[in-house]
């Protein structure tokens, strides 16, 4: 007589990332979910691949207009390459977040059907974008050899940086993408708190600009550290010159407090996600 045997599987109680066997299990469905997003973002597109070369330049002539005489850049940069070097990481980061808040809603028929790290659904979505990442570097090369700006030997530290850069969106991203899940109303918030995000970060004007008084409260943003990051590659500016010692280690520090705690909420979430989607 053949026994019956019930078998209930569920998420592990601990961290996600901490799972090595459960991550070398699904890392073809992880890369199978961001190969699925870049082909989404570009099939049927009218502009396609153009859409991450438009966008930074688009904003930037908008930024340089507006905003050239107003805000210095660094000496010997000019302001539009000051802006582009800002809109680089802001493009990357702010589409992830934005991308990944809604994807667990938006794949809730396959997260109750099959069991694997819901994790991988989020960031996936931002793994995808390093490719507009890596042609929006591509432009701001291009760009900066047009205006005869020399190119700085620290440029070869991009790879590093977009793994810092992952590890900045990935925060963020977490959180918002398992609050979305368990209340649906926080998705209509969230393009307002990216717009409020925007005008937090040193895009259009430099750290230098803010008060000493307010600088260790405007450094708690992550996107500070990651953005001055990307302008000392990219413009060859000393780093203090960027951002003072104490706003480089809290902004850091912020970033890395960030990924954990999204990373902590999104796991002790994921306990009841399959129930609430």
């Amino acid at each position: 007589m053949n026994e019956l045997i019930w078998l209930k599987i569920c998420p592990q109680k601990r961290l996600s990332l901490l799972s090595v066997r459960e991550w070398l299990a699904a890392k073809e469905l992880f890369y199978f979910l961001a190969w699925k997003e870049i082909k989404v973002r570009y099939k049927q597109t009218f502009l396609g691949v153009a859409w991450a070369l438009l966008q930074p330049l688009l904003t930037m002539t908008l930024f340089t207009l507006l905003f050239s005489s107003t805000f210095p850049s660094p000496a010997g940069a000019p302001y539009s390459l000051f802006a582009l070097a800002g809109l680089i990481p802001w493009i990357y980061i702010s589409a992830g977040v934005n991308f990944s808040s809604t994807c667990l809603i938006g794949e809730a028929n396959m997260i109750k059907k099959v069991h694997f790290p819901l994790i991988a659904l989020p960031l996936s979505k931002i793994f995808a974008g390093l490719l507009d990442l890596m042609i929006s570097f591509a432009l701001f090369l291009i760009f900066a050899m047009a205006l005869s700006y020399p190119l700085s030997p620290k440029l070869l530290l991009f790879p590093l940086w977009m793994g810092f850069a992952f590890v900045a969106a990935a925060g963020p991203a977490l959180y918002l993408s398992a609050l979305t899940a368990l209340y649906r109303d926080v998705r209509y918030v969230i393009p307002f708190l990216i717009q409020v995000w925007m005008f937090a970060s040193p895009i259009a004007y430099p750290s230098t600009l803010i008060q000493e008084k307010w600088l260790s409260l405007y450094c708690l943003n992550p996107l500070v550290c990651v953005i001055e990051l990307f302008r000392w590659m990219a413009l060859g500016e000393p780093l203090l010159a960027l951002l003072p010692l104490s706003g480089w280690v809290l902004s850091a520090s912020s970033t890395l407090l960030f990924f954990l705690y999204g990373l902590y909420f999104f796991r002790q979430t994921e306990l009841e996600l399959a129930d609430v989607l």
